[in-house]
């Protein structure tokens, strides 16, 4: 794992105050958007401020650190969390619930995900440590707030949509890292890879691979299978329980069941 690619793992203190920030944040978010109600667009709109802010200061990096550069290849906010940041951002000001349900799906999956395994890009100096687990944390629990306090929902079928809109948007990002690593190669070996579809993320949080068995003890990887199939079972299970009780049609219409119904199937088949 080089400089520019620093995985934080659970076994890292730093990890640990680093999620009990972002859950601090969370909370204080939550019930000062209550507090502050539906009616207070100055505080909305700041929220989308910081969105775009927590973005933008990706790319800023580049200027203010001098051992950073900007490369076509890895810089732009192309991936699927820096593509909702965006959007979510943007929806701070236009409160639209197509894109609301887009980004909510996604920005809870993927930003949980992205805490789970972190892998910050162009290193692990505090600041951009900050801003990584800051920026993730928000893809999370911003739709927690469009939801309770600016009445957004989601509707029937948003998640097949959503999964549709997903695939298009990642044809296309694969068609971009085609065009730059085939067309516009770096002469240094640095690929484009985008929504990490031109190949898997060399995170060892991700996947199995040889380099995990040395970047964690087996101890700590068992106990985090138990943890994951035990946890998959009981949604699984509950899941059972409520289309016995509701049968399908009826569960199937609640937008939130839709949700669980694609996470659970989707955690059974990874």
């Amino acid at each position: 794992m080089g400089q520019l690619d620093v995985v934080i793992s659970p076994a890292e203190p730093r990890y640990w105050a680093m999620m009990a920030l972002c859950a601090a944040l969370a909370v204080w978010s939550l019930w000062f958007f209550t507090k502050k109600g539906a009616e207070n667009t100055v505080a909305r709109k700041g929220l989308g401020i910081a969105m775009l802010t927590f973005q933008g200061l990706d790319l800023l990096m580049f200027a203010m650190v001098p051992d950073m550069s900007f490369s076509w290849h890895r810089s732009l906010p192309l991936h699927l969390c820096g593509i909702n940041a965006i959007l979510m951002g943007l929806n701070c000001f236009w409160l639209n619930r197509a894109l609301f349900s887009y980004t909510a799906f996604l920005g809870i999956i993927g930003g949980t995900h992205s805490l789970l395994t972190p892998q910050l890009p162009s290193g692990d100096a505090l600041p951009l440590m900050l801003l990584f687990f800051v920026k993730h944390a928000a893809l999370v629990f911003v739709p927690l707030v469009m939801a309770k306090v600016y009445g957004l929902r989601f509707r029937q079928w948003d998640w097949i949509r959503t999964y549709g809109w997903t695939v298009a948007l990642s044809m296309v990002l694969m068609g971009l890292n085609a065009m730059l690593n085939l067309v516009f190669p770096r002469t240094d070996g640095v690929i484009a890879n985008y929504m990490y579809v031109w190949e898997a993320p060399p995170n060892p949080l991700v996947y199995d691979s040889d380099a995990a068995d040395d970047y964690q003890d087996s101890t700590y990887n068992d106990v985090l299978e138990i943890l994951n199939h035990s946890f998959t079972w009981i949604f699984f299970i509950e899941m059972i329980i409520k289309l016995i009780a509701l049968g399908f049609g009826q569960y199937i219409r609640d937008p939130w069941n839709q949700l669980d119904f694609f996470v659970v199937n989707m955690s059974v088949v990874g």
